[in-house]
């Protein structure tokens, strides 16, 4: 089972309620206000992209992380909809950080496309992959980040773990 498929069983076991979505699947925790969107889709050179992003009230479907590889999607869908399932769990947040305090805290460089999408370079080579976030400040790429080295089982491994497994230094007890 591929690590999208243990994130939607996590999700639907936290009390998520589901449907399929075009090429994807839709999740939600509140009746439909705020949807969780996991699909795919084409490009414009015909290359599949694995995507994730929200909605509201069924409105457009939103991409917050793009990829042709479903490990880097999984990714940044595990962090948004896991964060989601911990809370309806009632377990205590992980919280990846949001800002760079330390600049050794991961060996990746920020790249801006837009002013509100960016990507990750390594060893002077971009990933493939894009982040919706906003400039200079992009929270979200530096969340990314600081996770992009895990791959995403162990991820998600965490996220599904009570104490957070190899994130626990990262849970906010309450």
């Amino acid at each position: 089972m591929s690590t999208t498929s243990q994130l939607i069983q996590f999700a639907k076991s936290s009390g998520a309620f589901w449907m399929n979505r075009g090429t994807g699947i839709a999740l939600t925790w509140d009746s439909g206000i705020y949807w969780h969107n996991l699909w795919t889709e084409h490009d414009d050179q015909g290359t599949l992209l694995y995507k994730y992003g929200p909605s509201e009230r069924w409105e457009d479907r939103s991409t917050f992380v793009a990829s042709p590889f479903e490990d880097w999607t999984a990714k940044g869908a595990i962090i948004h909809v896991g964060e989601f399932a911990r809370s309806y769990l009632g377990w205590d947040p992980i919280i990846i950080p949001q800002v760079d305090s330390d600049p050794v805290a991961h060996p990746y460089v920020y790249s801006q496309f837009f002013p509100w999408v960016g990507g990750l370079e390594l060893d002077g080579k971009v990933l493939p992959l894009t982040v919706r976030t906003m400039f200079p400040t992009h929270r979200e790429l530096t969340a990314f980040a600081h996770v992009a080295s895990v791959d995403s089982q162990s991820l998600l491994d965490a996220y599904m773990s009570e104490d957070g497994g190899a994130l626990r230094n990262w849970v906010r007890r309450s």
